[in-house]
């Protein structure tokens, strides 16, 4: 993840990329949500290929390694 850049529109194409992939209609990717299963999926070799981040979660202690590492 090169840098940090702000959705302010549900129509963004990221976020609808996001969604397909949530909802299963990307067929070679997968959904990772919440800070206990990105530390675990950081653990492996499973390829990043994008990250989504909520306001709430930067400011957080845990957060930091985890933004750190994507």
């Amino acid at each position: 993840m090169d840098e940090i850049q702000k959705i302010t529109s549900r129509e963004n194409a990221r976020l609808q990329h996001f969604r397909k992939v949530r909802d299963g209609k990307v067929a070679d990717q997968i959904f990772i949500e919440g800070a206990r299963l990105a530390e675990e999926t950081l653990r492996t070799d499973v390829s990043i290929i994008d990250a989504l981040v909520s306001t709430d979660f930067i400011g957080r202690p845990r957060s930091a390694p985890i933004i750190a590492e994507l």
